[in-house]
């Protein structure tokens, strides 16, 4: 009897990438990312968008947690995805010009639910450092090949989305 090899079928998400398309994946991602993450930093009391806002956020990063690299059938090391998501594009510019940039943009896109006075809460290093630490924690869960949604929605409403303290109405 005759054994015979069969090559298991591996599906869209267990094929293997280069490294040149995962990290082209997250650089087209990141501006969206972004774009969403500035959403809920600019209008934390718009709360009937931010599921919206949320689910654009980790349904990018989901994608790119799909994605293995061809070399090792594995995950990049977590400072590749960070670089890409946060260091490239955010530190590379002149002050930050990126995350001005994006704001403005976000703004433009928004002015049905645009307050004039909402600026006086942005507080762009502030800002800088929780979209970095956010970054660093996505890119040790996508490193790691994590794809459990609930973690990813955790971390965007551990950073992103301010708590209301019934101590805190007036």
């Amino acid at each position: 009897m005759d054994i015979i090899k069969v090559k298991r079928y591996l599906s869209l998400f267990e094929m293997a990438y280069s490294k040149s398309k995962i990290e082209q994946q997250i650089i087209n991602a990141q501006p969206r990312i972004l774009e969403h993450i500035v959403k809920l930093l600019l209008y934390p009391k718009q709360k009937q968008y931010h599921n919206d806002w949320i689910v654009s956020i980790y349904k990018q990063l989901i994608n790119i947690s799909d994605m293995k690299w061809e070399s090792n059938n594995w995950y990049l090391k977590k400072e590749n995805y960070f670089k890409y998501f946060f260091t490239a594009p955010l530190m590379n510019q002149d002050n930050y010009n990126y995350l001005d940039k994006m704001l403005n943009r976000v703004i433009a896109d928004t002015q049905d639910i645009y307050d004039k006075n909402i600026l006086k809460n942005y507080y762009k290093r502030q800002w800088i450092s929780l979209i970095s630490i956010f970054y660093n924690e996505v890119s040790v869960l996508l490193s790691e090949g994590s794809d459990e949604v609930d973690k990813y929605k955790t971390l965007i409403k551990k950073y992103f989305i301010k708590k209301e303290s019934k101590y805190n109405e007036k």
